[in-house]
């Protein structure tokens, strides 16, 4: 297929990079998978993480310079951004 596909869900990021995983290592995975989609899939789609595609795409330094607040490390301070869908 030759696409690329961006997620910003880790837990959707997960699931895709191992069903991925499966339909490329398994041959009956991927007959019941191209069976439901009436074409063959081979596992072929790339799949990034949001912030993997900002740090290897866009890089660091671009990122820095488009900052328009700094943020100050202390000692103990700590920075989480989990940008996730519903899942349960």
């Amino acid at each position: 297929m030759g696409l690329d596909m961006v997620v910003f869900c880790a837990a959707c990021y997960n699931r895709m990079k191992v069903a991925n995983y499966k339909i490329q290592t398994n041959p009956k995975i991927r007959k019941e998978i191209s069976e439901s989609l009436g074409e063959d899939y081979d596992g072929s789609v790339n799949v990034h993480h949001f912030v993997e595609v900002l740090i290897k795409d866009v890089g660091i330094k671009k990122l820095q310079e488009s900052f328009t607040h700094s943020f100050r490390w202390t000692t103990g301070s700590q920075l989480l951004w989990l940008p996730a869908c519903e899942t349960k």
